[in-house]
């Protein structure tokens, strides 16, 4: 007794002595006097500013804690403001203390605001303050009763994605907060955001346990709601109203595992003007985010929703669901399946599949399908159809393999007919040489004036461990009947192989055919999966591309109004290959050896280069497409052409002759061909020699002495069999919205020299050009000495109106003034003298002359006799 005795006494002691020090301490020490030393400690230690501009105060019952009102800590080496707190209280345990151990007791944070900053090489603002502190400090034993966060608010920004978001009125109430030790979690708050945009509401509310060095989070009884506005990129959802229940909810944040029983998820809303409806529960369901893999027991999802002018309504349930992506795995047991929509132009009115039994599973070498059966029945276009397939069983494993035939019927009624019928049989081997002898697909299919028949035929043979399979021979037989294709009757025949690697998620194909006047050999590949990319090597001996295009409706006649240039298959399209073509005939116009590599990739394709022979000479370009704003280029090099059977050719147009060299840059952009031409930009330049202007003989024009003097000096067409010859002739074109602008013609020949200046309208297809030529005494052949009287002789020649048939309007007063003007007519003209002269020349150019000044006659002395100007027979010597 003595014992207790003592040991009561003892106690009793310790607890006055603990009683007389915290009375000493509390009468004597006053924290607020250590605040200097606090700031400067964190200055010292982190570079940051602290600041407390309240007093701190100290409490000993019923805990001893220290509460404090506002809070400011800047961010690293400013004086930007981090952290911000209203107040907070933080109360400890008092027999830890006495082992030198700190044991939070109650936390109590009141409006506490902070910026959350991601820069662009990754790193946080905070991430300075998780730096280990060389100096030991007093273990922390992570043990809080309660933890109460009130009206806090956090904004988050990341500077490379420019991501902006905010989380306010958020409110915490948590129980005990230790590792594992069960607790509950009361959370509220609302989401703003500017990227994404976000207005948001969440709450969650359940139990929770953390095991903080495995980094597992279990929870109970977890109920999540979320509800309110999302806008990111192309998901615009509106009217959300989320709820997630778990009876539990594990969440491995090492290996990305999430565990839940009793899961259940209802989601509804809007995307854009889409509705969506989704209900989805299962008592157990297991994800791996690492392997892509779900696993589910008595799942059941009924979805509905609408995208555009798709919908649908899907009702699903399983007795089991296994997906493995990673692994290439997947397995049902006991799925039924129904549902309806229409899809891509697709109306369903009924649609249902059945699997008691389905695993496939390529690495462990399996596949197993027991009375698999899928039906489908609704309308195409208008036109009914009926899909069956039908998989009674199919045994493949890694030392055996045994089924019956895969069969199934397509069959479309109404403005397009088919009937296609297919058959897998012939199932041998092991997984790791499983062959299924006979694949079998034949059709027949008829729309308006086309019909067609075919045949295909192959075996494939695979490894599923390899995961490796391969059609060795693949013979396809098709034969086509149109009255609108030259042949009438086509038949294609298609030999080749084909292998895939799943492993490595390619693909290879090597194709033959013989199509109409074409013979093709193509290997095509594909290097990834998702997103798809695509190789491709393609020669082909002669292809004339204008025997399959029908003729485009004229402009004003009945379905003629022009159609948009849709690029939007090119956005994700990702490919990379060369097309070899030995003679090729496109919009009329002839090349040979076309050599063009493409390569397309995030919405842009680039050929680079394009080589052709053509017309005597040779083509070398590049082009680009981008598909995100419709816009071309085109850079375009013509070496030695023949530009008069090209300019016959591609524009039906017979204008020009001559062999040179033409250099053309030129962008444009739009969604119409007319606004393509519109949008026209860049420069072209030209250079030719020993060629002619065709439908106009300008020299002749000048010769004709009668045209200089004729009433009639209008416009003239182009005249069959008249040209004007040169030798050289070049120019320079700057091309902007369309118009095509040049004003340096030089252009040379025996007879000739001429300038030129003007515009072509590609726009508005009309023209307005002037081209300034004049005679030279260089020609001596048959009618050598008339050119030589018309040396330096210039008459302007004005080509203007419709590209389709431009005009001609030579300036014969200019041309007649430029003769009155010359050496030849200075001297004729002289010979008619005085007033003559002048009268002949204001004949010649239009004017009239100036009266002559005359001495009167004497009185009574007889008029002088008037001398008659031989006119005619002067302007005889100087045009004939």
């Amino acid at each position: 007794m003595k014992i207790v005795k003592w040991l009561g006494i003892g106690i009793a002691g310790l607890v006055a002595l603990i009683a007389v020090v915290i009375g000493i301490i509390a009468a004597t020490f006053d924290p607020n006097k250590y605040k200097g030393d606090i700031t400067k400690l964190v200055k010292e230690k982190k570079q940051r500013t602290l600041a407390i501009p309240g007093d701190l105060k100290l409490a000993f019952f019923p805990k001893i804690g220290v509460e404090v009102g506002e809070v400011t800590l800047s961010e690293f080496n400013s004086e930007a403001t981090f952290v911000k707190l209203g107040g907070a209280k933080i109360f400890v345990e008092l027999l830890p203390l006495l082992s030198k151990q700190v044991v939070v007791d109650r936390v109590q944070i009141d409006g506490l605001t902070a910026s959350v900053i991601k820069a662009k090489g990754g790193k946080f603002n905070f991430d300075d303050l998780l730096a280990k502190d060389e100096s030991k400090s007093a273990a922390v034993k992570f043990d809080i009763d309660s933890v109460k966060l009130s009206n806090a608010a956090i904004s988050y920004a990341d500077l490379a994605q420019g991501t902006q978001m905010s989380i306010t009125q958020l409110n915490a109430l948590t129980g005990r907060i230790a590792d594992k030790v069960p607790t509950t979690v009361d959370i509220s708050a609302k989401i703003e955001g500017v990227k994404p945009k976000a207005n948001l509401n969440l709450a969650i509310k359940g139990g929770m346990t953390m095991d903080l060095a495995a980094k597992k989070f279990d929870f109970s009884k977890l109920a999540t709601t979320l509800t309110g506005n999302l806008q990111d990129g192309a998901a615009n959802l509106s009217g959300l109203d989320i709820k997630l229940e778990a009876g539990d909810l594990k969440v491995d944040a090492n290996s990305l595992l999430i565990a839940a029983t009793k899961f259940d998820l209802a989601a509804k809303g809007n995307n854009g003007k889409n509705p969506f409806d989704v209900k989805l529960s299962s008592p157990l369901l297991n994800v791996n985010a690492k392997t892509q893999a779900v696993v589910a027991e008595k799942i059941s999802a009924d979805i509905k929703g609408a995208q555009g002018a798709d919908s649908g309504i899907i009702k699903l349930e399983a007795t089991r669901f296994e997906l493995d992506n990673t692994a290439h795995r997947l397995a049902v047991e006991g799925l039924t399946s129904s549902g309806s929509g229409a899809v891509a132009g697709v109306l369903l009115s009924a649609f249902s599949a059945k699997a008691p039994k389905l695993k496939i599973d390529l690495a462990g070498g399996q596949i197993e399908i027991d009375r698999v059966a899928l039906t489908a029945a609704g309308k195409r276009d208008g036109d009914q159809f009926d899909l069956v397939v039908n998989a009674p069983k199919l045994n493949v494993s890694k030392s055996a393999s045994s089924g019956e035939a895969i069969t199934g019927t397509v069959k479309l009624s109404g403005k397009q007919n088919v009937d296609a019928k297919f058959n897998l049989s012939g199932v041998s081997g092991n997984a790791k040489a499983l062959s299924v002898g006979n694949i079998k697909l034949d059709y027949n299919a008829k729309a308006a004036d086309t019909a067609a028949v075919g045949t295909l035929s192959t075996a494939l043979t695979a490894n599923l461990e390899a995961k490796l399979f391969e059609l060795k021979q693949i013979d396809i037989n098709v034969k086509i009947d149109n009255p609108n294709i030259p042949a009438k009757t086509v038949t294609l025949p298609i030999r080749g192989s084909a292998r895939a690697d799943l492993g490595k998620n390619t693909v290879t194909a090597d194709i033959t055919t013989k199509f109409d006047e074409s013979a093709i050999q193509a290997k095509i590949g594909l290097t990834r999966f998702a997103p798809p990319a695509y190789t491709f090597d393609v020669n082909i001996d002669k292809l004339n591309a204008d025997r399959y295009r029908t003729a485009a409706p004229a402009a004003g006649a009945p379905g003629g109004a022009e159609k948009p240039i849709d690029l939007a298959g090119l956005r994700n399209l990702n490919a990379n290959g060369t097309v070899r073509i030995g003679a090729f005939q496109i919009n009329n116009i002839k090349a040979s050896n076309v050599v063009l590599t493409v390569k397309a990739a995030g919405g842009k394709v680039d050929v680079a280069p394009l080589n052709a022979a053509l017309y005597g000479g040779t083509m070398s370009a590049t082009a680009s497409i981008n598909a995100t704003n419709n816009s071309f280029a085109v850079r375009n090099t013509l070496t030695n052409v023949q530009v008069g059977p090209l300019l016959r050719d591609a524009a039906s147009k017979d204008l020009l002759e001559g062999r040179g060299n033409i250099v053309a840059n030129v962008t444009t952009n739009g969604t119409l061909p007319s606004s393509l031409k519109k949008a026209l930009a860049g420069n072209v330049s030209v250079k030719l020699n020993d060629g002619a202007i065709k439908g106009i003989n300008i020299a002749e024009r000048i010769r004709d002495a009668k045209a200089l003097f004729s009433a009639k000096r209008g416009a003239e067409g182009a005249k069959q069999g008249e040209k004007t010859d040169f030798s050289e002739m070049s120019l320079t074109a700057v091309l902007a919205n369309g118009v095509a602008t040049s004003n340096d013609l030089n252009m040379a020949s025996p007879l000739l020299r001429a300038k030129g200046a003007g515009k072509v309208d590609i726009g508005g297809n009309t023209l307005d050009y002037t081209i300034r030529p004049k005679l030279v005494a260089t020609s001596k052949g048959q009618e050598g000495k008339t050119y030589e009287q018309l040396s330096g002789i210039e008459m302007p020649v004005k080509l203007y109106g419709s590209l389709d048939a431009p005009q001609y309007q030579p300036d014969y007063a200019a041309a007649a003034m430029s003769a009155a003007q010359s050496e030849i007519g200075g001297k004729l003209l002289e010979k008619a003298g005085g007033g003559k002269a002048a009268g002949l020349l204001g004949a010649i150019t239009g004017k009239p002359a100036a009266p002559a000044t005359t001495t009167p006659a004497a009185p009574g002395a007889p008029a002088p006799a008037q001398e008659k100007p031989k006119t005619k027979d002067l302007l005889k010597g100087l045009f004939k």
